[in-house]
């Protein structure tokens, strides 16, 4: 079946290429090519999309910090001074607390976070680092240098 192309519909599963197929006609080279196209321009986002979520992640981090003050711990630990029970009324007429669960997942994650520190963990029994994780990093380009090499990157010696 690999002639007629049915391995792309196991590959993406047939509702999500039935999409492409539509929206190219029934063309199947113009729908796998449509499907590229999007990954590319869906990876091609990617990059500045976690540049903006960490931006607006700082921002926010800043502006919580600023409502503060008390500088000396972070905001995360006054969380109910900086989310306080905010009572809205749903359409159903019930009454509920809009920052609750904020709240509560700050609690939690100070919860979960206080128990994996590195401090918490014995030297012994820490996680052994991960060779391809730093490798990547030293690899990573940095800004106003070209790229580094890498072994792939470099010809073929002949012998």
């Amino acid at each position: 079946m690999i002639e007629d192309g049915a391995w792309v519909e196991s590959w993406l599963s047939a509702p999500r290429f039935a999409v492409y197929l539509a929206a190219a006609d029934g063309d199947r080279l113009r729908a796998l090519r449509l499907y590229e196209w999007n990954a590319a321009v869906s990876a091609a986002l990617q990059d500045d999309l976690s540049h903006l979520e960490v931006g607006l992640r700082n921002a926010y981090d800043r502006a919580l910090c600023d409502a503060r003050d008390d500088r000396e711990r972070h905001w995360v630990f006054d969380a109910d001074r900086l989310f306080p029970p905010a009572w809205q009324k749903a359409a159903n007429g019930v009454r509920y607390d809009a920052n609750k669960t904020t709240r509560k997942l700050l609690a939690n994650a100070i919860r979960t976070a206080a128990g994996s520190t590195p401090q918490s963990v014995p030297a012994g029994r820490r996680p052994p680092r991960d060779r391809r994780a730093d490798q990547a990093i030293a690899l990573a380009p940095q800004p106003g240098r070209p790229p580094r090499a890498t072994a792939r990157d470099r010809p073929a010696r002949s012998m």
